[in-house]
């Protein structure tokens, strides 16, 4: 292999390798946000999520397909955009978890 494509090698690994940490934070923080729930919280949470896919992906459909007959299609479309939305907003109303700089408390520092 030429000096040129180890190096352009190297670059790729150097962006997989920065992109998995920044992904791997992410998931961090999204298991901390989880642990900060209490077990009751997420478990509404679970039901909420789980009965906004059955409604938006078999009860929407479903009935707009007896409604509107070939048009069901777009119908469906034009109600799940927002339905998404509202269903969203209250998601993030009802199961919001503050942050460290939401409540005031300092940030941990990372080792390193």
């Amino acid at each position: 292999m030429s000096e040129r494509e180890e190096s352009k090698l190297e670059q790729t690994e150097k962006r997989i390798d920065g992109l998995l940490d920044r992904v791997s934070k992410r998931r961090q923080e999204s298991i901390k946000k989880s642990m900060a729930r209490p077990l009751k919280d997420e478990i509404l949470r679970t039901v909420y999520l789980v009965g906004c896919v059955c409604l938006d992906l078999l009860v929407v459909p479903i009935v707009l397909y007896d409604v509107f007959g070939d048009w069901w299609l777009l119908a469906t479309v034009l109600l799940l955009v927002p339905l998404l939305y509202i269903e969203y907003k209250l998601h993030d109303r009802w199961f919001a978890v503050e942050t460290h700089a939401e409540c005031g408390a300092p940030e941990e520092q990372s080792p390193g």
